[in-house]
C-alpha cells in the first residue's frame, strides 16, 4: 500500500499487525512492523508517530542484540566452565591411574612378602623336621649299638659260662 500511495491503508495494516504481533513471543517481527509504521508515518507527515515508533523498534531491537550478548557470554562462560571440568577430569584421571599403579605396585609387594613369609614358616618346619628325623635316627643307632653290644655281650657270657662248664 505505501508503494502505491495509500499511506493510510499501509498504517491501518500495520497497526493490525502489530496487534497480533503483541500476542506472540517473537521479539524481531515486532521490531520489524514498528520500523515499517515508523517510516509509513514519516512519508504521512507524522512526525511524532514516527518517531514514537522508531524508538520502539530500536528499543526491541537493543533488547534483542543484549539478549544475543547475554546468551553468548553465557555460552562462553559455559565454555570456559566446561574447559577448566576438563581439565580437572584429565586431573583427576591422572592421579586415579597413579593410585592404581600404586596399588598394584603395593598388592605386588604384599604378594611377594607373604610368599616369603610362607616359605619361611615351610622352611622352618622342614628344618624342624628334618632335625627331628636326625635326631630319631642318631637314637635309633645309638638303640642299635646298645642292642648290638649288648648281644655281644650275651655271646660272650655264653661263651664264657659253656667254657667254664666242663
Amino acid at each position: 500500500f505505501r508503494n502505491q500511495g495509500e499511506l493510510q491503508k499501509s498504517i491501518n495494516l500495520l497497526k493490525k499487525g502489530l496487534v497480533i504481533a503483541e500476542e506472540l513471543p517473537f521479539s524481531k517481527a515486532k521490531s520489524e512492523l514498528y520500523a515499517e509504521l515508523s517510516t509509513s508515518n514519516h512519508m504521512s507527515g507524522y512526525l511524532e508517530a514516527a518517531l514514537e515508533n522508531f524508538q520502539k523498534h530500536k528499543a526491541i531491537d537493543d533488547q534483542i542484540a543484549k539478549k544475543k550478548i547475554a546468551t553468548r557470554n553465557e555460552l562462553m562462560n559455559l565454555r570456559l566452565v566446561s574447559y577448566f571440568r576438563e581439565k580437572e577430569n584429565a586431573k583427576l584421571k591422572q592421579i586415579k591411574q597413579e593410585q592404581e599403579s600404586e596399588i598394584k605396585q603395593k598388592a605386588t609387594w604384599i604378594g611377594l612378602l607373604a610368599g616369603l613369609l610362607i616359605l619361611g614358616i615351610l622352611g622352618a618346619f622342614y628344618w624342624f623336621y628334618q632335625s627331628r628325623i636326625k635326631n630319631l635316627s642318631k637314637i635309633q643307632a645309638a638303640q642299635a649299638e646298645t642292642i648290638r653290644q649288648m648281644k655281644l655281650s650275651e655271646q660272650i657270657v655264653t661263651c664264657t659260662t659253656t667254657w667254664a662248664l666242663p
